[in-house]
């Protein structure tokens, strides 16, 4: 699963659940996931190849949810991205998963809490935004949410059909 980006101000939690014949959470709260300040691209010269499965990352830091900057509900947990405002608006997150079976998924589902929007990603594909333009903005686009949507309580948001975007084994 890849977040970007470039409607990512302030992220302050994610996780995946797997609504099935039994819920599984596939990314806890409180996960480690790479991350990649939008100060550049995040992937020069191949712009789309940082949402790809393939990609390697070990460059990027290494961080535990949620990536925040000034909440002070989450004071002493997640990762603390101080340097965040007035210099980057995006943040670029990526997790994988594993999914033995992708046939018995019936339903995906991101549970988040944001400040102002995201776009998600799986396996390249895009399964969901909340507040972002209908296309992709560059990492360094000022004017990135099309509103301002405060930091609030978690949200859940339905990922679509998942028979379209996962695979068996590993899941970007």
């Amino acid at each position: 699963m890849s977040f970007p980006a470039t409607f990512l101000r302030t992220f302050v939690s994610v996780w995946l659940l797997v609504l099935a014949a039994r819920a599984a959470t596939l990314v806890p709260m409180g996960g480690e996931w790479r991350h990649f300040k939008g100060t550049a691209a995040p992937s020069p010269g191949a712009p789309e190849a940082w949402l790809l499965n393939g990609f390697n990352d070990t460059t990027w830091a290494q961080g535990t949810a949620p990536f925040h900057y000034g909440e002070t509900a989450f004071s002493g947990v997640g990762t603390v991205l101080s340097d965040m405002q007035n210099l980057y608006s995006t943040v670029y997150l990526r997790r994988s998963f594993r999914i033995n079976d992708p046939a018995l998924v019936q339903t995906l589902t991101l549970r988040a809490q944001i400040d102002d929007g995201f776009i998600v990603w799986i396996n390249g594909r895009r399964v969901a935004t909340v507040n972002a333009p209908a296309t992709d903005a560059a990492s360094t686009n000022g004017a990135i949410a099309l509103t301002t949507v405060e930091y609030g309580a978690p949200v859940e948001y339905d990922l679509g059909t998942p028979s379209g975007y996962l695979i068996a084994g590993v899941n970007t």
